[in-house]
């Protein structure tokens, strides 16, 4: 599937926080991570220049739970975040069931075996190449930060030397300092994540047509 994904011209971002060192309440951490993963959402829009929606996976909790949660990501929408305006999300973010958008399962598997990769574990490092392809890079061929968000910054594992190979290759250079903070990879602690695929226009998936995809 993720083969397929690339073929079809998918990219991908993940958010991953580890609640083992941040002591923010989940409500808090989810809110602060869908900022983040919406920033990528913008950004890449921008870059394409391209305009698109966002569908999120329902929640759990029940319907009060589904409807707070609406609420809240509503200001996303229509303000914005300190660092990107809504100028390409072209309208509230949306929800329906996983089980019946087989985008959102794509973005479940990213997202699973981004943070199996990201924890070490054997299941997800065997995965790494596939999810290369798939990750978002920023102007200067990077993943961290763009295709891969992790949070707090100081997070370390195995993924760490991984990216900076690759980014090394892309770039025939050292990785700048600051770039050496995003691709920082999280130990096996990580609880919560959010995740984003954006679908390209392949005739076989999705008719011609592009749209954003994220799942909570």
């Amino acid at each position: 599937m993720l083969e397929i994904a690339a073929s079809c011209g998918v990219s991908t971002a993940a958010v991953i926080w580890d609640r083992g060192q941040i002591g923010w309440p989940k409500e808090r951490g989810a809110r602060e991570i869908l900022g983040y993963l919406y920033e990528r959402i913008e950004m890449h829009l921008e870059s394409r220049e391209e305009r698109g929606v966002v569908i999120a996976d329902i929640p759990g909790g029940g319907n009060r739970d589904h409807t707070k949660w609406l609420a809240e990501s509503v200001d996303l929408t229509t303000v914005g975040t300190t660092y990107v305006k809504p100028n390409r999300v072209v309208m509230p973010i949306v929800t329906a069931p996983s089980d019946h958008l087989p985008h959102l399962q794509l973005a479940d598997l990213v997202t699973a075996a981004t943070t199996a990769a990201v924890a070490g574990r054997e299941a997800g490092m065997e995965l790494v190449e596939l999810l290369k392809p798939l990750a978002r890079r920023n102007a200067h061929g990077y993943i961290g930060g763009a295709g891969l968000v992790l949070w707090p910054r100081s997070l370390t594992g195995p993924l760490l030397l991984d990216l900076r190979r690759d980014a090394l290759r892309a770039k025939q250079r050292e990785l700048p300092h600051r770039t050496r903070i995003w691709v920082l990879a999280a130990r096996e602690s990580l609880q919560h994540q959010q995740r984003v695929a954006d679908v390209g226009p392949c005739a076989p998936c999705r008719g011609g047509t592009e749209v954003e995809l994220v799942a909570s």
